[in-house]
């Protein structure tokens, strides 16, 4: 089977990109509760999961993300489901969760726009139990995920779910926005990994210099309202003149990666 796996491997686009051989194995070994040297030492695998195993390599090599494969993610300090349809979580935006679970007013209700699969604002009302919360993003995938994680993650007394279209609906009232939106502009659109073209442009794309979500937000003029938003590395100045002023918050790589801003009479 090691054989097999490994021919598939070999001069694949994924190889050269992505994940090493043995590292990606191990991962698709652990979603079957197999150890991760069961190659290395030449384990027998019952023949239906050598089948499912070799089906999710495949799948791997065709450039497939592998979170889909995996069916979850780990992200902050949880997992995450996650399928085909909703954006992967990047560690990147943790920067964001740390920011919302420091900054967000005592015992109120915020808003995840935006939401994809829920990670942000799960994963911030796993840390404040103070609070409660409404996961909002136009896609049916989202629904699916998002809803999904709501019970994994046991929070479904203080958070829903709502198809919410930003572009053409007012979100309800909250103390606070949080939001990962699509920011990346036509030029890097056409410049993606061919895995990361695999997940929904309808969470990458933001328009020609990826700013139509937040100048949707900023033509709202909403009151009082705490906003957090993940944004681009390059986009930080731009979101401060947008909204005359404004925190820019840097990632571990240094990148500018969440804006803050406090919308106020």
């Amino acid at each position: 089977m090691q054989k097999t796996l490994k021919a598939l491997w070999e001069g694949s686009q994924f190889a050269k990109e992505n994940l090493s051989f043995r590292e990606t194995a191990a991962l698709i070994l652990e979603k079957y509760s197999l150890e991760r040297d069961t190659l290395l030492l030449g384990k027998e695998i019952p023949q239906e999961i050598s089948e499912k195993i070799i089906s999710d390599m495949k799948r791997a090599v065709s450039g497939e993300p592998l979170g889909y494969i995996l069916g979850k993610v780990p992200f902050y300090k949880e997992e995450y489901l996650v399928g085909e349809g909703v954006l992967i979580p990047r560690c990147d935006s943790e920067v964001l969760v740390e920011e919302a679970i420091k900054r967000i007013p005592e015992g109120t209700r915020f808003l995840d726009i935006c939401t994809g699969s829920g990670c942000l604002g799960i994963s911030v009302l796993k840390s404040r139990p103070d609070l409660t919360a409404a996961l909002l993003d136009i896609s049916p995938f989202s629904e699916r995920w998002a809803k999904a994680n709501i019970e994994y993650h046991g929070v479904s007394d203080r958070c829903t779910f709502e198809h919410f279209d930003l572009m053409k609906e007012v979100p309800p009232k909250a103390s606070a926005i949080i939001m990962n939106p699509p920011y990346i502009t036509t030029e890097e659109m056409n410049t993606l990994p061919e895995n990361v073209k695999k997940e929904p442009s309808l969470a990458l794309f933001g328009g020609d210099d990826g700013l139509d979500f937040y100048r949707r937000i900023k033509s709202l003029e909403l009151k009082d309202t705490l906003l957090i938003f993940e944004i681009g590395a390059g986009q930080g100045e731009a979101l401060k003149t947008l909204f005359h002023g404004g925190e820019i918050i840097k990632d571990l790589s240094n990148n500018n990666r969440v804006f803050i801003h406090t919308n106020q009479p």
